[in-house]
């Protein structure tokens, strides 16, 4: 773990109307710095759109897949401890659109990260962290760049199909293979497909 990320693609759609295009945030997560034994991890916000649905399966060599990338939020440290070390770790994530209070055209998407979820499995438990943005005509995120202001702008909604991401960063003099597991705990939404 501490030499890769693993993550969670989400508002994952269409770019193109026959779908051989496709658009979606990553959240990914990883050791900090890619230290062995660190007991921070970090994590990054990505949102991909124009992407080639054949660079999304299977294996694929490159950082970032073709089509056009805009980072969000970059490698931030995780300042709570969430016990990542060269083994693994456990986390949870989970994702929520809600509409802006007093704004029609603007909502918030709140992303919380944790290593515990309620007994209910509907939301994760003292997050390690927790960020938020907003999407809409009216959005405001200034903390953002502007490219990444403008897209999400444009943007009405979130939602769309969840995934999995995994990166394996190879050993200096040596190679590193990595597992990693996906679980969906919990949907309100209508429809849900992952791919």
């Amino acid at each position: 773990m501490s030499a890769s990320k693993a993550g969670l693609v989400f508002a994952y759609n269409d770019y193109t109307t026959d779908g051989a295009k496709k658009k979606y945030f990553l959240l990914g997560i990883g050791g900090y710095g890619y230290d062995v034994g660190t007991n921070n991890g970090e994590y990054f916000l990505s949102y991909y759109e124009n992407v080639e649905l054949a660079a999304l399966s299977g294996s694929y060599d490159n950082q970032n897949p073709t089509g056009t990338h805009y980072p969000c939020i970059n490698n931030t440290r995780i300042s709570r401890p969430v016990t990542v070390t060269g083994k693994g770790v456990s986390l949870y994530a989970s994702v929520s659109e809600t509409a802006k209070e007093g704004d029609n055209t603007t909502k918030v998407v709140t992303i919380n990260l944790g290593n515990a979820v309620s007994t209910d499995k509907k939301s994760v438990e003292n997050p390690v962290v927790t960020l938020s943005f907003e999407i809409g005509s009216n959005a405001n995120n200034p903390d953002l760049d502007n490219d990444a202001q403008g897209f999400l702008r444009g943007l009405s909604t979130i939602q769309g199909g969840i995934g999995a991401y995994g990166m394996v960063t190879k050993a200096v003099g040596g190679e590193k293979s990595t597992e990693n597991k996906y679980e969906v705990l919990y949907t309100d939404a209508l429809t849900l497909h992952a791919e």
